[in-house]
């Protein structure tokens, strides 16, 4: 098992190799057409993690850091 740190460290180095941009617990990937979002969330009652994954059309409105649950 992976400690938090490391986990989310490997995490955001693959993001950022492929131009994502973090704002807390969320990274962002702009395109034309959408916004990709890629949101780490912990497990309230252990020590995992989820990968929530939205994407946000930017013809229905725009929106700089759209929230996950939004997309």
């Amino acid at each position: 098992m992976t400690d938090k740190a490391t986990f989310k460290k490997a995490i955001g180095n693959a993001l950022k190799e492929h131009a994502f941009q973090k704002k807390g617990q969320s990274w962002y990937l702009y395109g034309p057409d959408c916004i990709v979002v890629l949101n780490l969330q912990k497990d309230d009652f252990s020590d995992l993690y989820y990968v929530n994954f939205g994407i946000w059309l930017l013809p229905l409105g725009k929106a700089e850091y759209p929230p996950e649950n939004h997309c």
